[in-house]
């Protein structure tokens, strides 16, 4: 699709029609291969503001989020990961099962300038340990106490590691670690929810996404390692994306209607970050997150996907 004179240079141009309100998404590859996905949250909350991003179940419901609420968790996750001192070029590990935080987490230390990676929830603590050594991370994201008891006996082998970041504390009973801090926590440091001060934080996250290069390394995916140990490859932001709409050219679909979709692969695979990460900002496409990995086919029955 060929963009209009005067229409400004972003992917996603906003328009009603009839009285309802409608998206064009200019999604050629030469576009996005200029593109960040952190780049592309900021302008789907300009453009689509309360459009539904992605759906998390909590507590038996399920919880909408839409597009400026999910740039607004990431915004102040990004400033949070920023008074910590994560700088420009430095790795962020997520290990867990897919969830929303993951997501922000991942957006928000891509936003910074950082370089993401996730380690499969089963990886052993001697894959884990190999790959917080190889990957370099200096902070590690915890799903939760299960991650930290893995991590925590291996710390004095990370001399880079700096900072455990803990997704969900509530049974982190009696735990003192120094480098032990809770999402919670970061993410308040960040700045408070809502308001006039959330447009701020907004607009702070579309600073930090220009500064980025879409030539630039975005994140990590490892191998599976079955003739070794893993190998990493290095994914630029703007290749990535230029790639993942191949799935937009086969299936025209996600950009002409909504479709719903369930979050079942971890979010280190490449494809489960694609379904649950890039796909949506590109498409038409609305992530469902279960309450729990093992409750899939209840999920599924829930959601009832018409794209998985």
């Amino acid at each position: 699709i060929r963009r209009a004179p005067g229409t400004r240079a972003g992917i996603f141009r906003s328009s009603r029609r009839g009285g309802e309100r409608m998206t064009d998404f200019l999604t050629d590859r030469a576009t996005l291969r200029r593109k960040t996905v952190p780049g592309l949250l900021v302008e789907r909350a300009r453009s689509t503001p309360v459009a539904v991003a992605y759906r998390s179940k909590r507590l038996g419901l399920y919880r909408e989020r839409t597009w400026r609420d999910y740039a607004m968790l990431v915004a102040r996750f990004a400033l949070g990961l920023r008074v910590l001192g994560l700088g420009r070029g430095e790795r962020v590990a997520i290990m867990g099962d897919a969830c929303e935080e993951w997501m922000i987490c991942d957006l928000a230390a891509q936003a910074t300038g950082a370089i993401t990676y996730g380690i499969y929830p089963t990886a052993s603590v001697s894959e884990l340990q190999y790959q917080m050594l190889d990957g370099g991370a200096t902070i590690f994201i915890a799903e939760d106490q299960e991650y930290v008891d893995k991590i925590l006996p291996l710390v004095d082998r990370l001399p880079d590691l700096r900072w455990i970041i803990v997704i969900d504390d509530s049974a982190m009973f009696g735990y003192e670690h120094p480098k032990l801090k809770p999402f919670a926590d970061v993410l308040g440091s960040g700045g408070p929810a809502g308001g006039p001060a959330g447009e701020d934080r907004i607009a702070a996250l579309e600073g930090m996404t220009r500064a980025l290069d879409p030539r630039s390394p975005a994140f990590i995916i490892y191998t599976s390692g079955t003739t070794g140990n893993p190998k990493g490859a290095l994914v630029a932001h703007g290749r990535h994306l230029a790639a993942a709409h191949t799935v937009v050219d086969q299936y025209p679909t996600l950009v002409q209607t909504l479709h719903r979709t369930v979050i079942f692969l971890p979010l280190c695979h490449v494809f489960g970050r694609d379904v649950a990460i890039t796909l949506p900002l590109i498409s038409r496409l609305v992530p469902h997150f279960g309450e729990d990995i093992d409750d899939l086919p209840q999920t599924l029955f829930e959601v009832a996907p018409s794209a998985l």
